[in-house]
């Protein structure tokens, strides 16, 4: 919805209000929708009186309401429409400016995959924009080691040569440094959906240390590289190295953004950023 559309256009011409069964005839004219699916979109985007304000509306959590809480669903930068009561009925209000800003925001929020989806369809949708924006992460880090710093580099590795990762997944980057009898194995994090404090601490406690019923990104990283370690010959024949030994095994984390996690707590793998990787590696 905006003011191309002439959608939201008020008697007055002045694009600040109308009344809401205007509003829904005009959309449903504009778009070909029901006049039901119109009202939920109008009742997604919009803010109205709360009897109590510290009460969260049904479907949604106590975090939805505090002001201090970022990409929550109740600011008025996501429901940019003002329904009041008026003389003859419900009415919108809004600024025509904001509409812009919020139209801005929500699709940055799909396409960042931050968005809270709720709907299958979404969901299925910012799972396939997070995946992209791993890959491509991913990518950049195997580009830069091998075009910036000269490596043999393998990426996204689920076996060497016919031995698979039993039940281990993926190593994202993989490469050797024969000047170093280096084998790295490197583990890739995007942080930058992690725009906010709260988001970041969530992406790090995953990342680095997991909870209580998931381990941590880290561990399981380095059960893949302890099976590099045991399987060194085969590792060495798959970059086409002849076997040799004083080869090791080492590991990196590398994200996009560096972070003061590691260096305020203990990590058992050192973090780089992608910018620091591209000075080199330790």
């Amino acid at each position: 919805m905006g003011s191309k559309t002439n959608f939201m256009k008020s008697n007055n011409q002045r694009g600040e209000w109308t009344t809401r069964d205007e509003l829904v005839s005009r959309i449903s004219d504009g778009l070909g929708w029901r006049d039901s699916r119109v009202l939920e979109a109008i009742e997604l985007f919009s803010l109205g009186p709360r009897s109590n304000f510290l009460e969260p509306p049904p479907g949604m959590s106590p975090g939805d309401i505090y002001p201090w809480r970022f990409n929550r669903a109740l600011p008025y930068l996501r429901r940019p429409l003002i329904l009041r009561r008026g003389q003859s009925g419900p009415e919108i209000l809004w600024g025509d400016r904001h509409l812009e800003t919020a139209r801005e925001n929500l699709l940055s929020l799909c396409l960042t995959g931050r968005l809270k989806a709720r709907s299958g369809a979404m969901r299925a949708f910012i799972g396939k924009r997070r995946n992209k924006q791993g890959k491509d992460f991913n990518d950049s880090v195997a580009d830069t080691l091998r075009d910036s710093l000269k490596l043999p580099t393998k990426r996204r590795v689920r076996k060497i040569g016919k031995l698979r990762f039993d039940n281990l997944g993926d190593i994202d980057v993989l490469a050797a440094d024969a000047s170093r009898k280096h084998i790295i194995g490197l583990e890739c994090k995007d942080l930058s959906v992690a725009r906010t404090p709260h988001e970041l601490l969530d992406e790090v406690t995953h990342l680095l240390y997991g909870d209580r019923k998931h381990r941590s990104v880290v561990a399981k990283h380095e059960d893949r590289i302890r099976w590099v370690r045991e399987h060194m010959s085969e590792v060495l024949k798959f970059f086409e190295i002849p076997a040799r030994t004083g080869w090791r095994v080492v590991s990196y984390i590398v994200v996009d953004e560096a972070l003061i996690t590691p260096h305020l707590l203990k990590c058992p793998i050192a973090v780089l950023s992608l910018e620091q990787l591209k000075k080199g590696l330790p």
